[in-house]
């Protein structure tokens, strides 16, 4: 995960379509695990992650709602992108889409010709933390930070309100222009179901908020005027989280490093305590030189690791060194279990 970023066309931004709240997260999730110059289409994520980034950790039913999940993306209505010659292009989201219980993961494959939209892009695009709109309850909420955060550096944006109900998806309209949807046709209501509790949600979620102005023609409301802000409280706070999101997934990168060196099972709150103490770098060094100790009789590898670690020992520059050649004493095997079992509790 290279801090779960999100880069799309800006053409991809501004497209027409519906989805529901977790099917934009499905997909987004997907998205943020494209590399700028990937040739592939296919990306796959594990569900635990998703849940806790969503904030379903732990709920019975996301196994089966990622099964339903992957049904309706393979069942969705073409997206609709306006090209350069004023016409529109109407493309699959998805090629294919899989849970695979016994991994207890999703597979995402992307259709061929939404791929340029996602990949190589040098001009006209947006891009975003994941972090800033897996916690959005609402699909509009989604949609409007996406539309704002493409005109975040200009600070306002103007959409005319019939174009604006098609962005959102509360209305929708066939290939023949006539309407095949149409959610909220008052504008009272749609102002108060899909643009107050959008503004509330940013605000309170995202790295950026807006306050509104309504254009009109008479009585009637014609367009919107966004003046975009940043959110600096939750600028830090979502960056925070992404940094440590992605020291999470260093030390779990470690855990798996120490048990193909060592054979040996480590707990993951060891591995952050000793991180969070000596640095991530150091913790790597002794992982990394772990076969350099072997000409020591370790019989407690827990406990040897962490005394290493903490107490700096010398690395032996050749695996036959004798231990009697460093500056570190031998520490007996009850020592070593009474540093593994308490170290967690000091």
């Amino acid at each position: 995960m290279s801090k779960d970023l999100i880069v799309k066309d800006n053409k991809l931004i501004e497209a027409k379509y519906s989805l529901s709240t977790l099917q934009q997260k499905v997909l987004l999730q997907a998205i943020a695990k494209i590399e700028p110059t990937d040739t592939k289409f296919i990306y796959k994520f594990n569900i635990m992650e998703f849940a806790e980034a969503v904030d379903l950790k732990g709920s019975k039913t996301i196994y089966n709602q990622m099964a339903t999940i992957c049904d309706q993306l393979i069942k969705l209505p073409n997206l609709c992108i306006k090209t350069k010659d004023d016409g529109f292009k109407y493309i699959n989201w998805v090629a294919s889409a899989e849970y695979i219980p016994k991994e207890a993961i999703v597979e995402v494959e992307f259709s061929q010709k939404l791929m340029p939209y996602l990949i190589e892009l040098k001009e006209q695009f947006t891009t975003y933390y994941l972090a800033n709109v897996m916690q959005l309850k609402s699909s509009f909420s989604i949609r409007i930070f996406e539309l704002l955060k493409q005109y975040e550096k200009l600070k306002k944006r103007t959409i005319k309100l019939e174009d604006f109900r098609q962005l959102v998806g509360t209305t929708e309209i066939d290939k023949n222009g006539e309407i095949i949807k149409e959610d909220y046709p008052l504008y009272a209501n749609f102002k108060s179901r899909v643009i107050l509790p959008a503004q509330k949600e940013l605000k309170q979620k995202t790295d950026i908020y807006f306050n509104f102005k309504e254009i009109k023609e008479g009585r009637k409301v014609v367009a919107i005027e966004f003046e975009i802000l940043e959110n600096i409280k939750n600028k830090n706070k979502i960056q925070n989280t992404i940094d440590f999101e992605q020291m999470s997934l260093y030390i779990i990168q470690l855990q798996e490093e120490f048990k193909k060196k060592t054979k040996v099972d480590i707990k993951y709150e060891v591995l952050e305590k000793l991180v969070k103490e000596k640095g991530f770098s150091t913790v790597k060094k002794y992982i990394d030189n772990w076969e350099k100790f072997k000409h020591q009789s370790i019989k407690n590898v827990l406990g040897f690791f962490i005394i290493a670690v903490t107490k700096d020992f010398d690395i032996p520059t050749e695996q036959k060194a004798k231990h009697s050649d460093f500056e570190q004493r031998e520490y007996t095997e009850e020592e070593l279990q009474h540093l593994y079992a308490n170290y967690l509790k000091e």
